[in-house]
């Protein structure tokens, strides 16, 4: 999924026209919102926890979407670290057909918004940046690259935690990444897209 500053986990939330049920999970309002999906806070009431529910948005028919969001879930699912946001699970509405993920609910705001706040010390700075460090070796010990990080794709919670969020353009690594000799688009955040080996 293609992701804007509006598509963090951690947002100021605003009432969605169209709050009801996703699968199982009961939405209670909109959090986030870019140009191909949107993020809801929502309940479980199986587990009786809350969680994230990232919806590609119902006027998508793109195949590629889909997969990119599939591709999503199933990147993060494969990791387990206090750095990285975890998921829960992917999924399709059987009722709207629309595909969602369910993860951790991180309560915080984007790095970003973050050091646009209140002055931080610098070792509070370098704290974050290091476990967000954190998050993406672990992504790439199980051989995830992320290709899309930025300020907005990592969220800090008010006790200081980092956590690595957006893998929605994730590839595995060693994957040849489009060129002459593999035709197609590469979606990365211009100015910001990291140089990975086999990138």
């Amino acid at each position: 999924m293609e992701t804007t500053g509006d598509d963090a986990i951690a947002l100021q939330p605003e009432l969605a026209p169209d709050i009801g049920t996703l699968g199982r999970y009961l939405l209670e309002d909109r959090i986030g919102r870019g140009g191909m999906g949107e993020v809801f806070r929502a309940h479980d009431p199986e587990l009786d926890r809350r969680v994230a529910i990232k919806r590609l948005i119902a006027w998508v028919d793109d195949d590629e979407a889909r997969i990119r969001l599939h591709r999503e879930g199933q990147a993060i699912a494969r990791l387990s670290h206090r750095n990285v946001v975890q998921v829960y699970d992917v999924g399709r509405d059987a009722r709207t057909g629309d595909m969602f993920i369910a993860m951790e609910l991180v309560e915080g705001m984007t790095l970003r918004q973050w050091l646009r706040g209140d002055d931080h010390e610098f070792r509070a700075i370098a704290d974050v940046y290091l476990q967000a460090g954190e998050g993406l070796l672990a992504a790439h010990a199980q051989g995830i690259v992320h290709r899309d990080f930025k300020p907005e794709n990592v969220l800090v919670t008010q006790g200081g935690l980092a956590k690595v969020v957006d893998f929605g353009l994730a590839k595995p690594a060693g994957v040849v990444a489009p060129t002459e000799e593999a035709p197609g688009p590469v979606r990365t955040t211009p100015r910001l897209s990291a140089r990975v080996d086999g990138s």
